[in-house]
């Protein structure tokens, strides 16, 4: 445990914020050297289903951009006055969280410019007409962009328009890929106002109070007409920290101009008291600026040169220091927690475009509370997609990020609002979600409480 000789500096700033930063992309990928396809994220239907189909496609070694292998059409033989099309689908699932969904692909034309080629369906909409766009004799990159999540299914069609054979009258695809990105949670560091060390003009000195524990009382109840009393509960009571530092100027009015400048960042400023370790740990505490800065001068504040000594005081409404941890995973696989602070801890979750989250936090080693139970936190509604749903267990809120308070959608039976106790054992989190488990992703972000510094 981190210990206050390796207290590097304190500083006073803005709240941190809860954030994401994209993942590295996930790539699908098939460059067809076995057919229909090794890769199970691909589904191959051949011919395709659509409607006017007359053949599908097959795999063939006679060019290939990458390997030995490419996809090209059946073979379609000339019928005066009748089109044809040659036709595959390519199913797939893109999961729910996925964001900038890109598919890409080369094709080559062998065959008839602009009246014989390759047309590509999403869905069954036509998105490229490469008999009119494309290139021909030469491998040439396609691709789609899409924001629709969920079941898709990519079509190639060669479109023949029955007049004339040119080439090998065939069109060819090769290197075919789906690639997304998602969400991994992160924070948003708080903006340092004012820092308290050695070597800046606000030095910190060794006056420091209240740090290491807060203000406790005894709530106990007295029975009538028998000595003492019955211990109750333990009452942890907001605290006020004292912290001597000593501004130092070049010169009188430079003095003023820094005691000025700490006046205006601390006053009325719902910020946080940051203790930063030399591991480049930190722990926060949440408080206002209180008193100490109403501008007494006597020969006791004032020294020799230009400098003032001021003892600050925070009003902490939450009494703890916080550690900060969190984590992001598929709604497939459960987290593991271990709360070695001084008090329970309760997380903040976030769950992604999903129904029905089903939250549960339980002790490793035993059994995980059923689905719906009394000891689990059920949300009945669908997160909509581009949106994230923010349960936070201390605070007892279940809102949208864009503040639509959905609490409301909480479960008749399974509404327990879970903390981790610090117990310094192992507890699993997890999230369950209505559908395939592997539609879903949801993050932890836990705020861990300590008595002191």
């Amino acid at each position: 445990m981190v210990g206050v000789s390796t207290i590097s500096y304190f500083w006073y700033g803005t709240k941190p914020a809860i954030s994401y930063t994209s993942s590295s992309p996930v790539i699908q990928s098939d460059s067809f050297e076995t057919f229909p396809t090794v890769n199970t994220f691909f589904t191959v239907t051949n011919p395709s289903t659509m409607a006017g189909t007359e053949t599908g496609w097959q795999r063939t070694n006679v060019r290939a951009r990458t390997g030995t292998y490419s996809i090209c059409n059946q073979d379609i033989g000339d019928v005066a006055g009748q089109s044809q099309e040659a036709r595959i689908d390519i199913s797939f699932t893109i999961p729910a969280y996925a964001k900038n969904i890109q598919i890409n692909y080369y094709y080559f034309q062998d065959c008839e410019q602009g009246f014989d080629g390759l047309k590509v369906y999403l869905d069954g909409s036509l998105v490229h007409n490469y008999i009119t766009s494309g290139s021909y004799g030469v491998w040439t990159p396609g691709a789609i962009t899409t924001s629709v999540t969920g079941a898709r299914k990519l079509t190639f069609e060669y479109f023949k328009d029955g007049k004339t054979s040119t080439g090998s009258d065939s069109v060819y695809v090769d290197d075919l890929s789906v690639s997304y990105i998602y969400d991994n949670i992160t924070e948003t560091p708080g903006t340092e106002l004012i820092r308290f060390d050695n070597t800046g003009p606000y030095r910190l000195m060794y006056h420091f109070v209240n740090a290491q524990s807060p203000p406790i009382s005894f709530v106990e109840q007295r029975v009538p007409f028998q000595p003492g009393s019955m211990y109750q509960y333990t009452d942890i009571q907001p605290r006020d920290i004292e912290m001597g530092i000593m501004v130092e100027g070049s010169s009188p009015s430079d003095l003023r101009s820094k005691i000025r400048t700490l006046t205006n960042k601390l006053i009325n400023v719902d910020g946080v008291l940051y203790c930063r370790y030399s591991d480049g740990s930190e722990r926060r505490l949440y408080c206002r600026y209180k008193e100490g800065l109403e501008g007494e001068t006597s020969s006791k504040t004032m020294g020799v040169g230009f400098y003032q000594k001021l003892i600050l005081t925070f009003r902490a409404f939450d009494p703890f220091w916080y550690s900060v941890d969190f984590r992001s995973e598929g709604t497939e696989n459960f987290m593991r927690y271990t709360n070695d602070g001084s008090y329970e801890a309760y997380p903040i979750i976030i769950v992604g475009p999903c129904s029905a989250p089903d939250i549960a936090v339980w002790k490793t080693g035993t059994e995980e509370p059923a689905e719906g139970s009394i000891s689990r936190l059920k949300i009945n509604y669908t997160v909509p997609t581009g949106r994230k749903l923010i349960i936070d267990m201390r605070k007892r809120t279940v809102k949208l990020d864009d503040g639509t308070n959905v609490y409301s959608s909480i479960d008749s039976i399974a509404n327990k609002f879970q903390s981790i106790p610090n117990d310094s054992t192992n507890y699993n989190i997890d999230v369950d979600i209505a559908g395939a488990e592997s539609n879903g992703r949801y993050h932890v972000y836990i705020e861990k409480p300590h008595w002191g510094v």
